[in-house]
């Protein structure tokens, strides 16, 4: 980060916590977004023990042009796009024309993949002019892998994951930055040091050991009214269950449990101010939401659809989510288990 970036994030910091909360409320409504949470499609090729993917109360769709360029129009001030919320975006056949309109403008472009698609999408990576492409690479070996990302191929993933690094040297190119990722669970935190030193041996340009997020309380955040088939929602009920039982999720020896209610003053929904709300997301239905949480749009702010985003993230609908946050009136910060970084 930059002199002048980290300037200006002291200054943001400084003004969230000093700020009279109506003062703050408005500063935060009409500062246009930095960063954009823009999903490409809900289809996703996995059935992951924690993720909600398979049972949304909204039916898969993939992203449009149209939605992309509501989002350029009269916003000069987006600096980074992340084309994930749910899904994985290599499923959609148009995401590296979308990576295109924004590089092309300057913007930063990353998105996250479980890697299983990537063999034919090398090139496209390189000349779209990605940033960095997160990898989910689960565990050291297939067997700790496949606990987690189930329906992933663990050999699949290495593969591909050497070959688009190899790839990058034979053009000699140094975009995308490729970082690999695992997601941390008890039974791979004992073997934290072997995971790292795996990881680091591939040669990528970062290595990240993740939280895990713990959104499974399927009861409390699913929406009411749904057109999920009953039996999508019940196998992955089911496989969130099984799975928990074979890691020590509320265990407080452990570092990557979920967070006590209350307990943790470092969590996104006790401070003043939620960082996400100042990240737009877009939903692949053209739906604006207050947060990247919100994968089933609970809270809709607009649809660019009508709208542009600049429109949107001014309008009296984030206002009021806004100040559902300072009073601690919003629904979904009560299943949120992030923290500030």
């Amino acid at each position: 980060m930059s002199i002048i970036h980290r300037f200006k994030d002291l200054v943001r910091k400084t003004l969230y916590k000093t700020l009279p909360g109506p003062l703050l409320v408005g500063y935060v409504r009409w500062r246009l977004p930095r960063v954009l949470n823009l999903e490409s499609t809900t289809a996703c090729n996995l059935a992951c023990a924690l993720c909600p993917t398979h049972m949304l109360g909204r039916s898969t769709r993939f992203l449009k042009d149209h939605h992309v360029q509501q989002i350029l129009k009269d916003n000069n001030a987006l600096k980074s796009v992340c084309f994930h919320v749910m899904g994985d975006p290599l499923i959609h056949p148009g995401l590296f024309g979308h990576v295109r309109e924004f590089s092309g403008r300057g913007v930063e472009t990353h998105f996250g993949t479980n890697g299983m698609r990537m063999a034919d999408s090398f090139d496209n990576m390189i000349d779209s002019g990605l940033t960095s492409v997160s990898i989910a690479l689960d565990g050291a070996n297939a067997e700790d892998y496949v606990r987690y990302r189930r329906g992933g191929d663990f050999d699949t993933v290495v593969a591909n994951t050497r070959a688009l690094i190899q790839r990058k040297k034979e053009r000699n190119a140094k975009l995308p930055r490729v970082q690999l990722q695992t997601i941390m669970f008890s039974y791979n935190e004992d073997n934290e040091e072997n995971v790292t030193e795996f990881l680091e041996g591939f040669g990528a340009d970062e290595v990240t050991l993740k939280r895990p997020s713990y959104f499974n309380d399927y009861d409390s955040w699913k929406s009411e009214v749904t057109d999920v088939e009953p039996i999508k929602i019940s196998r992955t009920v089911e496989y969130g269950e099984e799975f928990l039982k074979t890691v020590d999720h509320e265990n407080d020896s452990r570092r990557y449990v979920r967070p006590r209610e209350g307990s943790d003053k470092t969590l996104l929904r006790n401070q003043r101010m939620c960082p996400q709300l100042e990240k737009a997301t877009v939903l692949c239905d053209g739906r604006v939401t207050a947060c990247c949480m919100d994968v089933d749009g609970r809270v809709v702010l607009g649809s660019l659809e009508n709208e542009t985003l600049a429109e949107i993230w001014r309008g009296e609908k984030r206002a009021q989510a806004l100040q559902d946050f300072r009073d601690r009136k919003m629904e979904l910060c009560k299943l949120c288990d992030q923290r500030l970084e």
